[in-house]
Protein backbone atom coordinates (compact mmCIF):
# COMPACT_ATOMS: atom_id res chain seq x y z
CA UNK A 1 0.00 0.00 0.00
CA UNK A 2 2.89 2.35 0.78
CA UNK A 3 4.44 1.66 -2.65
CA UNK A 4 1.10 2.22 -4.42
CA UNK A 5 0.62 5.47 -2.52
CA UNK A 6 4.06 6.70 -3.56
CA UNK A 7 3.30 5.81 -7.20
CA UNK A 8 0.05 7.81 -7.10
CA UNK A 9 1.85 10.83 -5.60
CA UNK A 10 4.60 10.56 -8.22
CA UNK A 11 2.16 10.31 -11.15
CA UNK A 12 0.12 13.23 -9.81
CA UNK A 13 3.21 15.40 -9.51
CA UNK A 14 4.07 14.55 -13.16
CA UNK A 15 0.58 15.03 -14.58
CA UNK A 16 -0.63 18.19 -12.83
CA UNK A 17 1.77 20.60 -14.56
CA UNK A 18 0.84 19.15 -17.98
CA UNK A 19 -2.88 19.58 -17.37
CA UNK A 20 -2.52 23.33 -16.96
CA UNK A 21 0.18 23.87 -19.58
CA UNK A 22 -0.75 25.41 -22.93
CA UNK A 23 1.34 22.83 -24.83
CA UNK A 24 -1.00 19.96 -24.02
CA UNK A 25 -4.22 19.19 -25.91
CA UNK A 26 -7.20 21.33 -24.98
CA UNK A 27 -10.88 20.69 -25.38
CA UNK A 28 -12.72 17.65 -26.66
CA UNK A 29 -10.93 17.78 -30.05
CA UNK A 30 -7.61 19.48 -30.70
CA UNK A 31 -5.22 19.84 -33.63
CA UNK A 32 -2.35 22.30 -33.67
CA UNK A 33 -3.57 25.47 -32.00
CA UNK A 34 -7.17 24.63 -32.83
CA UNK A 35 -9.45 23.03 -30.27
CA UNK A 36 -13.15 22.35 -29.87
CA UNK A 37 -14.83 22.43 -26.47
CA UNK A 38 -17.74 20.26 -25.40
CA UNK A 39 -20.02 23.32 -25.42
CA UNK A 40 -19.08 23.97 -29.06
CA UNK A 41 -20.18 20.44 -30.00
CA UNK A 42 -23.38 20.84 -27.98
CA UNK A 43 -24.05 24.12 -29.75
CA UNK A 44 -23.69 22.54 -33.19
CA UNK A 45 -25.98 19.68 -32.17
CA UNK A 46 -28.59 22.12 -30.87
CA UNK A 47 -28.38 24.20 -34.07
CA UNK A 48 -28.88 21.05 -36.16
CA UNK A 49 -31.84 19.99 -34.01
CA UNK A 50 -33.36 23.48 -34.31
CA UNK A 51 -32.98 23.55 -38.10
CA UNK A 52 -34.34 20.02 -38.62
CA UNK A 53 -37.24 20.56 -36.25
CA UNK A 54 -38.18 23.75 -38.08
CA UNK A 55 -38.08 22.07 -41.51
CA UNK A 56 -39.83 18.80 -40.57
CA UNK A 57 -42.17 20.10 -37.87
CA UNK A 58 -41.05 17.26 -35.59
CA UNK A 59 -39.15 17.91 -32.36
CA UNK A 60 -35.84 16.03 -32.22
CA UNK A 61 -33.63 15.18 -29.25
CA UNK A 62 -29.93 14.54 -28.83
CA UNK A 63 -30.75 10.94 -27.90
CA UNK A 64 -32.39 10.44 -31.30
CA UNK A 65 -29.34 11.91 -33.05
CA UNK A 66 -27.12 9.52 -31.10
CA UNK A 67 -29.30 6.48 -31.89
CA UNK A 68 -29.37 7.31 -35.61
CA UNK A 69 -25.61 7.82 -35.76
CA UNK A 70 -25.99 11.49 -36.72
CA UNK A 71 -24.21 12.74 -33.60
CA UNK A 72 -21.22 10.51 -34.34
CA UNK A 73 -21.12 11.71 -37.97
CA UNK A 74 -21.21 15.33 -36.84
CA UNK A 75 -18.40 14.68 -34.35
CA UNK A 76 -16.27 13.13 -37.11
CA UNK A 77 -17.01 16.10 -39.38
CA UNK A 78 -15.98 18.53 -36.63
CA UNK A 79 -12.74 16.59 -36.10
CA UNK A 80 -12.01 16.68 -39.84
CA UNK A 81 -12.71 20.42 -40.03
CA UNK A 82 -10.50 21.07 -37.01
CA UNK A 83 -7.62 19.17 -38.63
CA UNK A 84 -8.06 21.08 -41.91
CA UNK A 85 -8.10 24.42 -40.11
CA UNK A 86 -4.96 23.48 -38.18
CA UNK A 87 -3.28 22.65 -41.49
CA UNK A 88 -4.48 25.96 -42.94
CA UNK A 89 -2.96 27.77 -39.96
CA UNK A 90 0.32 25.94 -40.55
CA UNK A 91 0.57 26.94 -44.22
CA UNK A 92 -0.77 30.45 -43.57
CA UNK A 93 -4.10 30.17 -45.40
CA UNK A 94 -7.10 32.12 -44.10
CA UNK A 95 -10.14 33.72 -45.68
CA UNK A 96 -9.79 37.49 -45.76
CA UNK A 97 -12.06 39.83 -43.85
CA UNK A 98 -13.26 41.18 -47.20
CA UNK A 99 -14.45 37.68 -48.20
CA UNK A 100 -16.28 37.33 -44.89
CA UNK A 101 -17.83 40.79 -45.29
CA UNK A 102 -19.09 39.87 -48.77
CA UNK A 103 -20.73 36.69 -47.47
CA UNK A 104 -22.39 38.61 -44.65
CA UNK A 105 -23.61 41.34 -47.00
CA UNK A 106 -25.01 38.85 -49.57
CA UNK A 107 -26.57 36.31 -47.18
CA UNK A 108 -30.36 36.33 -47.37
CA UNK A 109 -30.97 35.77 -43.60
CA UNK A 110 -29.15 39.04 -42.86
CA UNK A 111 -31.22 41.17 -45.24
CA UNK A 112 -34.17 43.35 -44.39
CA UNK A 113 -37.32 41.69 -45.81
CA UNK A 114 -38.68 45.07 -46.96
CA UNK A 115 -35.60 46.70 -48.48
CA UNK A 116 -33.68 43.56 -49.44
CA UNK A 117 -30.47 45.14 -48.12
CA UNK A 118 -28.15 44.12 -45.30
CA UNK A 119 -29.65 44.84 -41.88
CA UNK A 120 -27.36 44.89 -38.84
CA UNK A 121 -30.31 44.14 -36.54
CA UNK A 122 -31.21 41.07 -38.57
CA UNK A 123 -27.57 40.03 -38.38
CA UNK A 124 -27.41 40.34 -34.58
CA UNK A 125 -30.75 38.59 -34.14
CA UNK A 126 -29.63 35.68 -36.33
CA UNK A 127 -26.43 35.32 -34.29
CA UNK A 128 -28.44 35.41 -31.06
CA UNK A 129 -30.80 32.69 -32.31
CA UNK A 130 -27.75 30.52 -32.99
CA UNK A 131 -26.44 31.23 -29.50
CA UNK A 132 -23.47 33.21 -30.83
CA UNK A 133 -22.08 36.71 -30.72
CA UNK A 134 -21.49 38.46 -34.04
CA UNK A 135 -17.74 37.99 -33.51
CA UNK A 136 -18.19 34.24 -33.05
CA UNK A 137 -20.44 34.06 -36.10
CA UNK A 138 -17.85 35.88 -38.22
CA UNK A 139 -15.16 33.50 -36.97
CA UNK A 140 -17.30 30.51 -37.99
CA UNK A 141 -17.90 32.09 -41.40
CA UNK A 142 -14.15 32.70 -41.84
CA UNK A 143 -13.40 29.08 -40.92
CA UNK A 144 -16.04 27.81 -43.37
CA UNK A 145 -14.59 29.95 -46.16
CA UNK A 146 -11.07 28.77 -45.35
CA UNK A 147 -12.13 25.12 -45.58
CA UNK A 148 -13.92 25.91 -48.85
CA UNK A 149 -10.70 27.46 -50.23
CA UNK A 150 -8.74 24.32 -49.30
CA UNK A 151 -11.33 22.00 -50.85
CA UNK A 152 -11.36 23.99 -54.09
CA UNK A 153 -7.58 23.94 -54.23
CA UNK A 154 -7.55 20.15 -53.86
CA UNK A 155 -10.30 19.57 -56.44
CA UNK A 156 -8.64 21.95 -58.92
CA UNK A 157 -5.51 19.82 -58.81
CA UNK A 158 -7.29 16.60 -59.76
CA UNK A 159 -6.35 15.16 -63.15
CA UNK A 160 -9.34 13.27 -64.54
CA UNK A 161 -8.63 10.77 -67.37
CA UNK A 162 -10.09 11.82 -70.74
CA UNK A 163 -12.20 8.65 -70.96
CA UNK A 164 -13.99 9.48 -67.68
CA UNK A 165 -14.27 13.16 -68.56
CA UNK A 166 -15.96 12.34 -71.90
CA UNK A 167 -18.46 10.03 -70.18
CA UNK A 168 -19.27 12.75 -67.65
CA UNK A 169 -19.75 15.39 -70.35
CA UNK A 170 -22.02 13.10 -72.39
CA UNK A 171 -24.10 12.16 -69.35
CA UNK A 172 -24.50 15.81 -68.32
CA UNK A 173 -25.46 17.00 -71.81
CA UNK A 174 -27.75 14.07 -72.65
CA UNK A 175 -31.30 15.04 -73.49
CA UNK A 176 -34.34 12.89 -74.11
CA UNK A 177 -37.77 13.70 -75.46
CA UNK A 178 -40.94 11.74 -74.96
CA UNK A 179 -44.63 12.11 -75.56
CA UNK A 180 -47.41 10.80 -73.41
CA UNK A 181 -51.18 10.75 -73.24
CA UNK A 182 -53.21 10.69 -70.05
CA UNK A 183 -56.11 8.29 -70.06
CA UNK A 184 -58.72 8.45 -67.34
CA UNK A 185 -60.24 5.25 -65.90
CA UNK A 186 -63.59 5.90 -67.60
CA UNK A 187 -61.89 5.87 -71.03
CA UNK A 188 -59.95 2.68 -70.38
CA UNK A 189 -62.65 0.68 -68.69
CA UNK A 190 -62.02 -2.38 -66.57
CA UNK A 191 -58.79 -4.20 -67.44
CA UNK A 192 -58.80 -7.94 -66.97
CA UNK A 193 -56.06 -9.58 -64.91
CA UNK A 194 -53.36 -11.11 -67.15
CA UNK A 195 -52.95 -14.90 -67.22
CA UNK A 196 -49.69 -16.70 -66.52
CA UNK A 197 -49.30 -17.44 -70.23
CA UNK A 198 -49.75 -13.77 -71.13
CA UNK A 199 -47.21 -12.68 -68.55
CA UNK A 200 -44.69 -15.24 -69.77
CA UNK A 201 -45.22 -14.22 -73.40
CA UNK A 202 -44.85 -10.54 -72.47
CA UNK A 203 -41.55 -11.27 -70.71
CA UNK A 204 -40.18 -13.40 -73.55
CA UNK A 205 -41.00 -10.74 -76.15
CA UNK A 206 -39.24 -8.04 -74.15
CA UNK A 207 -36.41 -10.03 -72.62
CA UNK A 208 -33.79 -7.76 -74.16
CA UNK A 209 -35.22 -4.79 -72.23
CA UNK A 210 -34.19 -6.43 -68.96
CA UNK A 211 -30.59 -7.05 -70.00
CA UNK A 212 -27.66 -4.83 -69.05
CA UNK A 213 -25.28 -3.91 -71.90
CA UNK A 214 -21.73 -5.22 -71.72
CA UNK A 215 -19.41 -2.68 -70.19
CA UNK A 216 -16.06 -4.17 -71.19
CA UNK A 217 -14.64 -6.20 -74.03
CA UNK A 218 -11.98 -8.89 -74.07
Amino acid sequence: MVIIGLLIIGLSAYALPNVFSSSGPRGLISAGKRYVLQRDVDQKLDSYIQAMSASTGKALTRQELARNGIADQMLQAIASETAMLAYADKIGVEASRFAVAKVVADAQPFKNPLTGKFDSDQYRQYAARMGLTTEQLEKDLRDDLTISHLNRAVSAGLDVPDSLARIWVVSQSEQRQFSYIRMTPDLVGKIAEPTEEQLKAFFEERKSMFEEPERRSA
